[in-house]
């Protein structure tokens, strides 16, 4: 089974040693007939996905953008990672180790599938004072209303957005 390096990504890495560990908690111990027939959970939805594509290279694109929120429209910032065809987003980078300890590991917020993607849209028509940079994702289930910091951080995430549209 592929291991991470340094260079590379893959279902040994610890975000789906998390996603494995939270998926089993919910849906009984193994080999037992306390699972739950329902549908899995978040993370168990990752997993499967997670397990069905496997890559050997690190995610082309990754950093801070903001996000709008979908209710009352407040803006968070959040880190964003492109990998395995799956868009995932966090509160805080993943790599990072917070307050200095090692083998922390965060768990996403939510993923998009690349696969959903229908359209990624430059929008510059409702800037906030410090969301100039924005950008709607538009997927099968949902449209998201990102922002980045510069303009150049925008142009790099929609046009690798914008391949995986043209892909679909």
């Amino acid at each position: 089974r592929p291991v991470a390096t340094a260079n590379s990504w893959s279902l040994a890495s610890p975000l789906p040693t998390r996603i494995r560990a939270a998926a089993a908690s919910e849906d009984g111990p193994p080999g037992t007939d306390t699972a739950k027939p329902a549908a899995p959970n978040l993370a168990g939805r990752l997993l499967q996905t997670l397990q069905r594509v496997q890559v050997a290279t690190p995610p082309p694109v990754h950093g801070w953008l903001y996000k709008k929120g979908g209710v009352f429209g407040r803006w968070s910032k959040r880190f964003f990672r492109l990998e395995a065809g799956l868009l995932l987003y966090y509160t805080c980078d993943p790599g990072a180790s917070p307050g200095g300890k090692e083998g922390a590991e965060a768990l996403p917020l939510d993923h998009v599938l690349m696969s959903d993607l229908l359209a990624v849209v430059s929008d510059e028509s409702d800037p906030g004072p410090s969301k100039r940079h924005q950008f709607r994702v538009e997927t099968v289930h949902r449209r998201y209303v990102l922002a980045a910091k510069s303009v150049d951080a925008r142009r790099r995430w929609t046009t690798v957005l914008a391949g995986y549209v043209e892909r679909n």
